[in-house]
């Protein structure tokens, strides 16, 4: 199962750990000594099988949505302007046929994605984990916001966390027929919730009220195609989903974590846990025990590297912070796109997922080449 996980994992068992000195403070969560292992890279023989999973080759181009947009620009600008052209982020891979009856998923494995600035959320399928994977309705995907949609946030602290305005409709669709709230919809956190036996998507986009606010919403589905749009705001942008002791709870980027009973709806903030959680990017977490692990890269800093902290979650909620800052030890390091690990990851490599499949096999999905490929490796624990 991937995100959220409720799984114990791979490893040692943290009952058994001594406490870790980090700076000062005692934790029974050390930084795992994990070694990331290139899944092979795919070539004219393997049809599609391998690294990348997705690329330029096996997904129809798409440019982003409402690029004449003065924000949508700026952003383009910042990122690269290659971006409004190539944009493959925010992987998330989930085993559906786990969760449907036999025959009736278009594949094994659903990997969810995004464009950076794209009007919808995507999707391309498999029946192995390596792929060859096949994308599904190129140009629509599998997830939009409806044309009609009206969001209102009726509780005060919620107003006081996000400040949207009361009642905002959603502007027309753009030149692309897109219908959506603002300039972008991103960044899928799909998992199967076990207590509805449903799944649930998490995703962001930028209320047009509120251009400088993305928020979080939620989405459900019997079948992983044809979702429900919830209209709550549920958080701040790029929800890092886990389930622990029956909570839903989620890593947000420069946010705080928030945390709820129900999977969609009446999230609430809680601490944020760094005080420099500005330097980190988007985050991919794992749940060993009362141990979170972490993965993150920095944000712009070259080369953009995955590092991996963790939070003992057997503190108070209050208290969850990371154990290591941001700089990191060379102990805490996953995945260098300069080691030689995979020629096609380029300066950056970013967007941590991790996924657990049916043999209890970690691995770790991430967006490569600056965002021009979505590419995957073995994840081992050394002893």
């Amino acid at each position: 199962m991937a995100a959220p996980s409720t799984s114990s994992g791979p490893g040692t068992n943290p009952d058994d750990l001594d406490p870790v000195d980090f700076g000062g403070a005692l934790y029974r969560c050390p930084i795992p000594n994990l070694v990331a292992s290139r899944i092979p890279e795919k070539n004219l023989y393997s049809g599609g099988v391998g690294n990348p999973l997705l690329d330029v080759d096996n997904v129809e181009h798409e440019t982003a949505y409402n690029v004449g947009n003065p924000n949508v620009q700026e952003a383009l600008h910042l990122f690269g302007l290659d971006k409004a052209e190539v944009s493959f982020t925010s992987p998330c891979l989930v085993r559906v046929a786990d969760h449907l009856p036999p025959g009736t998923s278009l594949g094994t494995y659903y990997l969810y994605f995004s464009h950076h600035k794209g009007g919808h959320i995507r999707m391309a399928f498999a029946d192995q984990i390596d792929g060859p994977y096949k994308e599904y309705l190129p140009g629509d995907g599998v997830f939009r916001l409806p044309k009609d949609f009206t969001y209102t946030v009726d509780d005060a602290s919620a107003s006081s966390v996000f400040p949207i305005p009361r009642s905002v409709s959603a502007p027309p669709p753009g030149p692309d027929g897109a219908d959506h709230l603002s300039d972008h919809v991103a960044s899928p956190n799909v998992f199967w919730d076990h207590a509805t036996g449903r799944f649930v998507m998490y995703f962001h986009t930028v209320p047009q009220a509120r251009e400088d606010s993305q928020v979080t919403y939620a989405a459900t589905s019997a079948d992983g195609l044809n979702w429900e749009f919830h209209p709550e705001v549920l958080g701040s942008a790029y929800f890092a989903s886990f389930r622990w002791r029956g909570g839903y709870y989620a890593l947000t980027t420069r946010g705080p974590i928030f945390r709820s009973l129900d999977a969609i709806s009446g999230f609430e903030a809680g601490p944020t846990p760094s005080d420099d959680i500005g330097a980190y990017r988007h985050f991919g977490v794992w749940v060993v025990g009362d141990c979170l692990w972490v993965f993150y890269s920095r944000w712009r800093v070259d080369p953009e590297t995955i590092y991996v902290t963790t939070i003992d979650l057997s503190m108070p909620f209050e208290d969850w912070k990371f154990t290591t800052a941001v700089e990191e030890p060379k102990r805490a390091l996953v995945l260098d796109p300069l080691d030689g690990f995979a020629d096609y990851d380029g300066r950056k490599v970013l967007d941590p997922f991790i996924f657990e499949d049916e043999y209890g096999q970690l691995y770790l999905l991430y967006s490569a080449d600056d965002e021009k490929a979505i590419a995957m490796a073995k994840l081992d624990v050394i002893p």
